[in-house]
């Protein structure tokens, strides 16, 4: 299935949490993300945002098995190409970018 997102927040996004609670508890927190694919998708992001990102909401044990194939980015206003944002406790590993074509990032092509 091809994928075309035009969008003015993150595009493609990776997150877990469980509830509506600022900061949960371990009983309270999402399950761990694992074995995630996203692939043949052709982005275009607007003002805000990031085109492919992880985070920043990670309320869970561990975020594994990411891996981002045979992308087309073709526009990225502010944010950036590609993001790695842990703003709460998951361990992130094993995360693979293959085969990513950036036309376009204006502000910046990575940030971790």
């Amino acid at each position: 299935m091809r994928v075309q997102p035009c969008n003015n927040d993150d595009n493609v996004v990776v997150k877990s949490w469980a509830g509506e609670a600022e900061r949960p508890t371990s009983s309270e927190q999402g399950p761990v993300v694992q074995n995630i694919l996203v692939e043949g998708c052709v982005i275009w992001n607007m003002a805000w945002g990031n085109a492919l990102e992880i985070g920043f909401e990670l309320r869970c044990p561990a975020v594994r098995n990411v891996t981002f194939r045979d992308i087309d980015i073709i526009h990225v206003e502010r944010g950036a190409a590609m993001s790695i944002h842990n703003g709460d406790w998951a361990t992130v590993e094993d995360v693979t970018y293959e085969n990513i074509r950036v036309e376009d990032a204006r502000h910046k092509l990575f940030d971790f």
